[in-house]
């Protein structure tokens, strides 16, 4: 049994432990603070934005626990396309470039986003045709195509479609224009704020003759080239006419030269050789049985009058090495102008040898012209440069000069130096000769034989020295007084195509009593192939010089 003074004892001790006592008088204990709030994630607003290129807008991020409470902490802002859309320390973001970027706030393990679309305003609206020609219930569906200051194509953006004038022509949704009576009206495109416009001329058809291809200017006697077509809106050709049309002077007494009257292909008819012989300002008339007629524009007739002409372009020419002996590949583009710029007419151009000794193997030597140009595609053979004619109805005709058709041939030159121009009595004077080898040969010359000659009377040859290759052998044969041969061939080629190889040296020296011109002649005999076939032509290459 305890005793109750016992009892006494260890309630006090357990009431001093309560209240934080200790029996050896120590300090309280300070219970440790709370933890500090973590952020789960940052709310941004707003959470999605579309502006334009160069325009901003602020977001704001508040960090929050994973309860939703507020938590102040610092902010970091970041763009995951910079090209699209860039993002400041404070949250505000700038338009860059046309797209969408994802902007992110961070403080501490939490984060949150906001997506920004970029949207490049239109800058030009370009439609498509910018014309039509219709008659009355025909349609037309143009097209608006919608860019933005860098020319970069948009889409996906609002068009409203009108016409400046409804009698005449009306506009759908989707800009299909429908004519509606004779007139002209505007089919107007516009897409935030710009716009552009097409025109519609509206007619009443009419099966008619116009003319396509009339000069303003023409010298007497020469061929007009007319060309008349057949149509019902002046626009359109009526392909399934095969009428005949005639020409006529309307209302003057000036007869035609030529053929007055063709049958149309195709809805159309040419008149390339009929002229007016006499000087004046005419008009002509196209007549057939069906269709209504037609009356030209007013063409000046003057012996001085300024022609459209016929413009060669850049040559082509290869050389080829099978086939024909002595022909080569020609590609000769053409273009028929005139003050205007470029005749869009279709127009026939023909070609021909005029003068030179070649002849026109393939292709060819009539085109016509697409928006004014053509391209000839000729095979040519010749033995030296040619003059190629070219002519087309109404134009000045032009003359052409043309490289030779066959290969440029291997040559041999006799050279000098230019101060030895003068050699005295006595003196001396040193001739090189070189071969000079083709790069359009079909090969390379291995062997050549050329002689050298002088006046006999006056000059000496007191010395020759080869300068080829040991590779190669040389023979000399002193044919006559004033006459040597030399004859060079080698197993590999002498020179490469396209390259020049010094093949000899001579010295001649002036004998006394020698005066006046002094000519020495290299003549270059033969070049032959690798199997002894030959390559050249037998040519001459002369030097002079003076003896006082």
């Amino acid at each position: 049994m305890v005793r109750p003074a016992l009892l006494r004892v260890m309630a006090l001790a357990l009431a001093g432990v309560a209240c934080g006592g200790s029996g050896d008088g120590a300090a309280p204990v300070t219970p440790p603070p709370p933890p500090a709030p973590v952020v789960a994630q940052v709310q941004v607003t707003p959470s999605s934005a579309t502006i334009a290129p160069g325009a901003s807008v602020t977001l704001t991020g508040q960090p929050v626990t994973s309860t939703g409470a507020a938590v102040a902490a610092t902010i970091t802002w970041s763009s995951s396309a910079p090209t699209v859309a860039t993002v400041d320390g404070t949250g505000r973001v700038t338009g860059v470039a046309g797209g969408v970027a994802t902007i992110t706030a961070t403080a501490g393990a939490g984060s949150g986003t906001a997506t920004i679309t970029v949207i490049a305003p239109v800058a030009s609206v370009t439609l498509a045709p910018d014309s039509a020609l219709l008659i009355p219930g025909e349609s037309r569906t143009f097209t608006a195509t919608m860019k933005d200051a860098g020319g970069t194509v948009l889409t996906g953006r609002s068009v409203s479609w009108s016409t400046s004038n409804v009698a005449v022509a009306t506009v759908s949704a989707n800009g299909t224009a429908t004519a509606v009576a004779a007139g002209e009206a505007l089919v107007i495109a516009t897409s935030e704020g710009k716009a552009d416009s097409a025109t519609i001329r509206v007619v009443i058809p009419e099966q008619r003759l116009v003319f396509d291809r009339v000069p303003a200017q023409v010298r007497p006697g020469l061929g007009l080239g007319l060309v008349v077509r057949a149509t019902r809106t002046g626009a359109d050709t009526l392909r399934t006419f095969t009428g005949t049309v005639t020409i006529q002077n309307d209302g003057g007494s000036s007869p035609l030269l030529g053929s007055a009257t063709a049958v149309a292909r195709n809805g159309i008819a040419t008149f390339d050789d009929l002229a007016i012989p006499t000087a004046g300002t005419y008009r002509l008339r196209a007549t057939t049985g069906t269709l209504a007629p037609a009356v030209s524009a007013p063409i000046v007739v003057n012996a001085t009058a300024t022609l459209p002409t016929i413009t060669i372009g850049t040559i082509q020419r290869t050389s080829l090495t099978v086939g024909v002996q002595g022909s080569s590949r020609y590609r000769i583009p053409v273009t028929l102008r005139d003050s205007a710029g470029p005749i869009t007419i279709p127009t026939p151009v023909s070609v021909v040898v005029a003068r030179g000794p070649g002849v026109i193997l393939s292709g060819a030597t009539s085109v016509t012209t697409v928006a004014g140009a053509a391209t000839f595609e000729l095979v040519i053979q010749g033995t030296g440069a040619l003059d190629l004619e070219f002519s087309a109805p109404g134009f000045q005709s032009r003359v052409q000069a043309i490289d030779s058709p066959a290969p440029s041939q291997t040559v041999t030159t006799l050279q000098r130096s230019a101060s030895d121009s003068v050699v005295p009595v006595g003196g001396r004077i040193t001739l090189s000769a070189t071969l000079t080898h083709s790069a359009l040969a079909a090969e390379p010359v291995h062997a050549t034989t050329y002689e050298l000659s002088w006046n006999a009377a006056q000059l000496v040859l007191s010395g020759d020295s080869t300068t080829t290759s040991a590779s190669y052998t040389v023979n000399r044969t002193a044919v006559a007084e004033g006459i040597l041969r030399v004859t060079v061939a080698g197993s590999s080629p002498l020179a490469a195509l396209g390259a020049s190889v010094l093949l000899h040296r001579f010295t001649l020296s002036v004998r006394d009593g020698a005066s006046g011109v002094q000519q020495v002649r290299l003549t270059s005999l033969t070049f032959l192939g690798v199997s002894g076939e030959s390559l050249g032509i037998r040519r001459s290459s002369d030097v002079s010089f003076r003896v006082p």
